[in-house]
């Protein structure tokens, strides 16, 4: 019985230090190109950075990464690429990415809470509050994807701003360049989208959030399980992940409302 126990425990070690392998970052021999679906939040604020380090380490392994939506993404998505979603309901993790994942032969793997604020101008005197109440939002003009008002995962947030028709604009930049330049214009993206934004670096625009209307995220990576990645990709899939830890981590302690929990897979 104590043999039988020890050797349940060895099976134990031996399972956590093959899942361990997935953060290991293997040498790319061959050339190879990983292809990555991603919200438009991820390319800004994760890819661009994947892509510098894997120049400068991985001189054979080329990355190509394309702007999707998540409904987009399922459409296409296989084996044959790596697709990554910033801020999801949970929700719609547990009830629509999930399943699809399963039912793919994939993985997703979720990196941590974050949240969608109201990007606003500074010049606005609602950008001096630590927070928004829906109230509020009524003296905003909209700015959104085309289309966003009716798909957005939390589209209800829209009633509450100006009756003044919204801008839709295809471009994330160009929606942060209005409200720059606008101060009764804002828009609501993921907390995420701070980050490797210069309107928010040269303090053109702020993000908040909105207190009697929470808008949680999980940010999630779909890829191939581990036995079937690349080379390349279990590279490209090791850098995602540890920036997305750390950018997960540095909002969670900026603004203490969600808790890390990276590295958490859903086979």
């Amino acid at each position: 019985e104590q043999g039988q126990a020890i050797l349940e425990d060895v099976r134990q070690i031996l399972s956590l230090a093959e899942g361990w392998q997935r953060y290991a970052r293997p040498a790319v021999a061959d050339p190879e190109t990983v292809e990555i679906l991603a919200s438009t939040v991820v390319c800004n604020t994760v890819l661009a950075d994947v892509v510098r380090e894997c120049r400068a380490r991985y001189p054979k392994l080329r990355v190509r990464f394309f702007h999707s939506r998540d409904d987009e993404m399922m459409a296409t998505l296989d084996v044959h690429a790596i697709g990554v979603i910033s801020s999801a309901p949970e929700g719609i993790v547990t009830e629509k990415l999930r399943p699809f994942a399963e039912r793919s032969g994939l993985d997703i793997e979720l990196f941590g809470m974050d949240h969608f604020c109201v990007y606003l101008n500074t010049a606005n005197p609602l950008a001096g509050l630590p927070y928004l109440d829906t109230s509020q939002l009524k003296g905003l003009t909209l700015a959104a994807y085309p289309g966003e008002d009716t798909r957005f995962f939390y589209h209800s947030i829209y009633r509450y701003f100006s009756d003044t028709p919204p801008f839709f604009i295809e471009q994330q930049e160009s929606i942060f360049q209005m409200i720059a330049d606008m101060e009764d214009v804002a828009a609501v993206f993921p907390h995420l989208a701070i980050f490797n934004n210069s309107y928010v670096e040269q303090g053109l625009i702020t993000a908040l959030p909105v207190k009697n209307h929470p808008m949680p995220g999980i940010s999630c990576m779909i890829c191939p399980r581990y036995g079937q990645l690349t080379p390349g990709q279990r590279v490209v899939t090791a850098m995602i992940r540890q920036r997305l830890e750390e950018l997960t981590r540095r909002l969670s302690q900026e603004d203490g409302r969600g808790q890390p929990r990276g590295g958490h897979v859903m086979p």
